[in-house]
């Protein structure tokens, strides 16, 4: 039985084949935070249908509405919408120019996906990174709503968390996209000897 070494090109295939399953399964990971993101942005959106519908009711029958509905409806929405955006990337819903997608071949379409996913990995790290320290500013100076006297940090902190949890969705997705473009010969490599013999 032969021996293979990391530095041969049989263990280095073997290593990026571990890496692509490892990537693979991260993006799996993520694929379940998406779908609990989406599950939690229903629970939300429909407290806020709840609630405006409540404030309505109380408005017309009591003659007094609910006094925090818009600020709680804002907090729900923003939450909710927040979210809702982490499943489309979990989900790989990217947004692409069809018309110069159509037109590239294969190869230089791996190349754009894996340039698109690392620019806007690289953009909603700095925009997580901003987020975080509005959110922990809020922590800091005790921001609070001004008619529940809630503390607004939490729901500060969905944007941060929804948008960290985008970038390493899209970090990973360009790693697994470039790791597909090694694999690719390999897989085609595999085929031919499985043909010939």
């Amino acid at each position: 039985m032969k021996e293979r070494r990391l530095g041969s090109p049989q263990g280095s295939n073997i290593m990026i084949m571990v890496i692509r399953k490892i990537v693979k399964y991260l993006l799996q990971v993520c694929k379940v935070f998406g779908k609990v993101s989406i599950y939690l942005a229903c629970l939300l959106v429909g407290a806020l249908v709840l609630l405006v519908f409540s404030s309505s009711v109380m408005r017309y029958l009591v003659g007094k509405p609910l006094a925090f509905t818009d600020e709680m409806a804002a907090l729900l929405f923003l939450a909710g919408s927040i979210l809702t955006l982490t499943y489309g990337f979990f989900d790989n819903r990217l947004i692409r120019i069809e018309l110069l997608w159509s037109k590239l071949p294969d190869k230089w379409k791996s190349l754009a996906d894996i340039a698109g996913r690392l620019a806007a990995t690289g953009t909603f790290a700095v925009v997580t990174r901003s987020t975080f320290t509005y959110a922990m500013d809020s922590l800091e100076y005790g921001s609070r709503t001004a008619l529940m006297d809630m503390a607004l940090w939490p729901w500060a902190m969905t944007i941060p968390l929804s948008l960290g949890l985008m970038t390493v969705s899209l970090g990973l997705g360009a790693i697994d996209s470039f790791l597909d473009l090694l694999c690719e010969p390999l897989v085609k490599a595999k085929i031919s000897k499985t043909r010939e013999s």
